[in-house]
């Protein structure tokens, strides 16, 4: 179950040929480019408190990706050596 979630998250992080790759993406340039957006915005009128909590989901959401990432490369060179001594 270990290496299917881990799978799993390769797949939508770093693996091309995933269909899902592609919406993560999406989904993650809409969010730095609203964030952006935001953060040009507030620096002349003052933000509703929605947004805020809007900021706080994607600043969530960023460092629980960056976190992911961080955890599918920690053990990835056991498999490059289990593959290497395969073949």
């Amino acid at each position: 179950k270990y290496k299917k979630t881990k799978g799993f998250f390769y797949d939508l992080l770093e693996n091309h040929r995933s269909p899902l790759k592609r919406y993560f993406d999406f989904f993650m340039i809409f969010l730095v480019l609203t964030t952006v957006f935001i953060l040009i915005y507030e620096t002349k009128n003052e933000l509703s408190p929605w947004i805020n909590i809007y900021e706080d989901i994607a600043i969530f959401i960023f460092i629980f990706e960056w976190l992911v990432r961080l955890w599918i490369v920690s053990d990835f060179h056991i498999d490059i050596i289990e593959n290497y001594e395969e073949n």
